[in-house]
């Protein structure tokens, strides 16, 4: 059988929250803690807002088995230009062998169409880079992530803090 994949609605915020909590754990976001509420703001403003933002799930035997959070933003040089950006995809560990993380990017990108908008998925895991490629996708530059909780400075080339 074949994943449904549609808009996120209010009646999935249980459900979504939970793979949600399952899935900041594999991503480089590891250490942020899930805060419900805002959850449940960006599912009301995908509702609301949907040329903004974007919830997409998939359902396989009416659960879900995985999502996509999209945003949408100006370009800061050129406003009348935009830019969609996947901030995560997440499949379900037990639908991982199907095509639903390629049915939830496809349906970010024709969301993205859908309100003129660039498409830029990031695909900051590693894993995402031969389905992204398959996809039609090239990869420009890599991921770079440092902690700046601290606010210190580290010195250039010593890699020590100062």
């Amino acid at each position: 059988m074949s994943a449904i994949v549609r808009q996120a609605t209010e009646t999935d915020f249980a459900p979504l929250l939970a793979l949600v909590k399952q899935a900041i754990p594999e991503t480089y976001l590891a250490e942020v803690p899930v805060d419900s509420s805002a959850v449940k703001r960006w599912l009301f403003a995908s509702e609301s807002q949907k040329h903004l933002y974007c919830i997409r799930v998939a359902e396989l035997d009416k659960k879900l088995v995985g999502f996509i959070f999209a945003g949408m933003a100006p370009v800061f040089f050129n406003p009348a230009h935009r830019i969609a950006d996947e901030c995560l995809v997440y499949v379900h560990p037990s639908a991982r062998m199907s095509t639903i993380a390629q049915d939830l990017l496809w349906s970010f990108m024709e969301w993205a169409g859908d309100n003129l908008a660039k498409i830029t998925p990031t695909g900051k895991a590693d894993s995402a880079s031969e389905l992204l490629t398959r996809m039609g996708f090239s990869r420009i530059g890599s991921v770079f992530m440092r902690d700046t909780s601290n606010g210190r400075r580290i010195s250039p080339g010593t890699g020590t803090s100062t």
